[in-house]
């Protein structure tokens, strides 16, 4: 029986950024899919079940904050959400919290914090 490998996307509109995380969390062992925008992000998520979510804030036309609340009025059970954005006020952590992350990471962050976000969020999941 093939393993199951977790299912990550990735919601940011820095292309630098996406190739980086998705370059990270492949040599991690999960598969990833990038979205360039939260709009592009929402429709991926519409067209296939992931099991954890990245997203940034601070995109155009449709921020991070617009992204969880699409998500949390347009989804039954969305997939765990980490945010991982460049905002770092306590302010923006509890907001992004309130509408569903599960966890904030603010960038720069380390390898081993992202994986360890991933994972702990993976633990909801299964």
């Amino acid at each position: 029986m093939e393993e199951y490998v977790p299912r990550i996307l990735v919601i940011d509109d820095e292309v630098d950024t996406l190739r980086l995380l998705q370059f990270t969390l492949e040599s991690a062992g999960y598969q990833v899919t990038t979205a360039a925008s939260g709009l592009e992000g929402v429709t991926e998520l519409e067209q296939r079940e992931y099991d954890v979510i990245l997203l940034d804030l601070m995109m155009p036309v449709q921020d991070g904050y617009e992204v969880l609340q699409a998500i949390k009025v347009g989804f039954r059970r969305p997939p765990p959400i980490i945010v991982l954005s460049a905002k770092s006020t306590f302010d923006d952590q509890i907001q992004a919290r309130e509408l569903g992350a599960v966890d904030y990471l603010v960038k720069p962050t380390l390898k081993e914090n992202l994986i360890n976000a991933v994972e702990n969020a993976l633990d909801l999941v299964f």
